[in-house]
């Protein structure tokens, strides 16, 4: 992630290195709860499956609030297994007017 995060940035990419062979995943996506509690889910873009480096790019309206955002990532595989990653926060800061 990137040293600062703002409200409403677009383009922010959130990514993730999971240390875990991600070969045969059939869904890979971001469990994000924002600091009013609301979660929002998004699909991510494998970089490197084998070593389980994954990212999103935020677009309009992903980046709404001040605060601390916690982010899950969740893990399908074709082979019906499903892993979960530890949760990580992040700080979304208000735009300096």
């Amino acid at each position: 992630m990137t040293e600062k995060i703002y409200v409403g940035d677009i383009g922010t990419q959130l990514r993730t290195t999971l240390n875990e062979d991600l070969t045969g995943y059939s869904l890979i996506q971001y469990k994000i709860q924002k600091p009013s509690g609301t979660i929002v889910t998004k699909t991510c873009s494998v970089e490197d499956v084998l070593n389980g480096i994954v990212y999103y790019n935020t677009i309009d309206g992903d980046l709404d609030e001040v605060g601390f955002y916690k982010i899950q990532t969740d893990i399908n595989f074709a082979n019906g297994n499903h892993n979960e990653s530890v949760t990580q926060t992040f700080y979304v800061e208000k735009k300096f007017n």
